[in-house]
């Protein structure tokens, strides 16, 4: 079998995408699933099949706390104030008993494939659920551990294979630190994977 490709420039969104996606979408269940799967980074079969039972609302910070279908990885999946409010707000005026986006047509929750629909049918032209992933990925910190929870992975090479690899910024500033110099420009603090 050959090996995976792995894409030589990946595609991010940038913050101004997302709030202009989210700025378009009337619809609050279609601008929630937008939100949960920017915030938290889980696939789209995981947010679409999301359980009301899966959230924790009680504490400082709201997670999304459950097992995932792919991977079957515990996840402890943090969300933004914003998307918490929106959450809850969207639970109450919708009475959710169990799914949090319930299938129109039969009993469970909405198919996998609904939140790339979602983000086609608001013209987020080249952005899908994966992007929102590899966004995340790139730019969080160097806590992997974190990061594993947060969006379900279940090892660090794929991490480390498809979104932190190479990234000669980081990279560069590992070694600066590591090493007690200064080689790269002052404006590094804006390039990919500093977020």
């Amino acid at each position: 079998m050959p090996s995976k490709q792995v894409n030589p420039n990946p595609r991010l969104v940038s913050d101004e995408e997302y709030r202009a996606i989210v700025g378009r979408i009337a619809e609050p269940d279609e601008r929630l699933v937008v939100r949960l799967l920017h915030d938290s980074l889980l696939r789209p079969s995981d947010v679409a099949a999301l359980r009301l039972s899966e959230l924790d609302l009680s504490g400082r910070f709201t997670y999304i706390r459950k097992t995932t279908q792919r991977a079957g990885v515990n996840t402890e999946s943090m969300l933004t104030p914003e998307t918490a409010a929106e959450l809850k707000t969207f639970i109450a005026e919708r009475g959710i008993a169990d799914y949090i986006f319930p299938s129109p047509k039969r009993t469970g929750p909405r198919c996998r494939t609904w939140p790339n629909a979602v983000l086609a049918k608001h013209g987020a032209e080249g952005i899908s659920p994966r992007t929102f992933r590899r966004t995340g990925a790139t730019r969080w910190n160097d806590d992997t551990a974190s990061l594993m929870a947060q969006g379900g992975w279940k090892d660090t090479k794929t991490i480390f294979r498809h979104y932190r690899r190479n990234v000669e910024e980081r990279h560069a500033k590992a070694f600066e630190q590591a090493m007690n110099v200064h080689m790269t420009a002052d404006e590094s603090d804006d390039l990919p994977g500093y977020r």
